[in-house]
């Protein structure tokens, strides 16, 4: 069998040289029937909720990638009483104001007249687990090539035992300016345009999924325990400016499950990118009944770096 496919293969490259070899395949009927797509993530603190609308679409269909949909009817519920409600979207965006994002479950449902069943789904704002300290170091760490010293962040904590818990964390940079590159080559001018901060972490912690520009972790392996978790990281500078750790802070969240699921499997879907054709199929976690999409909250304080 083998030998069969490295003939075909040395056909084809020979046929190559000299003309197009074009085989017309026959994709079979899948049965493909439109599903309503919602998303909306959200925090705590926050006083509006915004959320997506829009329907998807046949694989082979060459129009615009995404459908939205306007027409619909969404309404919010925390703990079973409607806090707010939304009859029009833009561009499928919808808004639904006059909200305090804080403890507890949410609910919504969303109406559409094409779609005979009404689309649900539910999440938590789960409790904020405080750190008990973090501590800085400037040179507390080694990088992932082990080749250089970084910075480290070190977060101490009591995970709440008795129960699946998620954490993410990020470093923000309180301003990040944009600032300004020129380079000459010749007579040429070029102007370029970046932020001022670069930042990239890593962590020691064997559940850590880094995505880009933060971490996630479940607490599996300390649920219940007073836990201290580790973050490497390094700042580049694009400016003349010195760097100063008080320009920064944590970003310190708690994930629902939904949020964790959802982040986890987007941030192997982004993974998947640099093997192209040979890349596995990744599926993007949905929590929403009668159709797809997200639902999903978090807990999130900014934390001074001391």
């Amino acid at each position: 069998m083998k030998n069969i496919v490295y003939s075909c293969l040395v056909f084809m490259v020979l046929l190559s040289c000299e003309e197009t070899f074009v085989k017309t395949l026959d994709v079979p009927d899948l049965d493909y029937q439109e599903r309503l797509v919602f998303q909306s993530n959200f925090k705590s603190g926050q006083d509006t909720i915004v959320a997506y609308l829009s329907r998807t679409r046949y694989a082979l269909d060459k129009t615009q990638p995404r459908d939205p949909v306007d027409d619909g009817n969404i309404r919010l519920y925390k703990d079973q009483l409607l806090i707010a409600e939304a009859t029009a979207g833009m561009n499928g965006e919808y808004v639904l104001p006059n909200v305090d994002i804080s403890l507890g479950n949410y609910n919504i449902e969303v109406f559409q007249s094409e779609f005979s069943e009404e689309l649900k789904a539910e999440t938590t704002i789960p409790e904020y687990v405080l750190p008990n300290s973090i501590e800085y170091r400037e040179d507390g760490g080694i990088g992932p090539d082990f080749e250089e010293s970084v910075s480290l962040l070190r977060v101490n904590f009591n995970d709440p035992p008795g129960e699946n818990n998620y954490y993410k964390f990020s470093l923000l940079p309180i301003n990040n300016p944009i600032v300004m590159d020129t380079f000459i080559n010749q007579q040429d001018t070029f102007i370029y345009e970046r932020e001022k901060y670069n930042i990239y972490l890593s962590s020691n912690e064997i559940s850590a999924i880094e995505s880009r520009g933060y971490i996630i972790i479940d607490d599996e392996a300390f649920d219940g325990q007073n836990h201290t978790t580790d973050i490497v990281f390094e700042l580049y500078n694009n400016s003349d400016e010195d760097t100063d750790i008080n320009d920064f802070k944590l970003d310190w969240a708690v994930l629902s499950e939904d949020q964790f699921q959802f982040e986890k499997r987007l941030s192997i879907y982004r993974d998947t990118d640099d093997f192209g054709p040979f890349a596995e199929p990744v599926s993007i976690y949905s929590n929403v009944e009668n159709g797809i999409g997200i639902f999903a909250g978090q807990n999130q304080k900014l934390l001074d770096i001391e």
